[in-house]
């Protein structure tokens, strides 16, 4: 018989081992720095069509938000 395998799994984010940090652009020139920031989400909400007072409210009455 096997032997037992214990596996930990560890969160990352779905950029990990893909983004490098760091400052990008030709030298000497303006570009723009890339830093990764683990622990935020994005959510995208649709409504249907005509129902966008419905999802308002729901977002209103759970999370506060206007």
């Amino acid at each position: 018989m096997a032997d037992a395998v214990t596996t930990a799994w560890t969160p990352r984010g779905s950029w990990a081992g893909i983004l490098a940090s760091g400052a990008f652009g030709a030298a000497g020139q303006p570009g723009i720095t890339i830093e990764a920031r683990d622990g935020l989400g994005i959510a995208s909400l649709i409504a249907g069509e005509g129902r966008d007072e419905v999802l308002t409210q729901a977002l209103q009455r759970r999370t506060g938000l206007g």
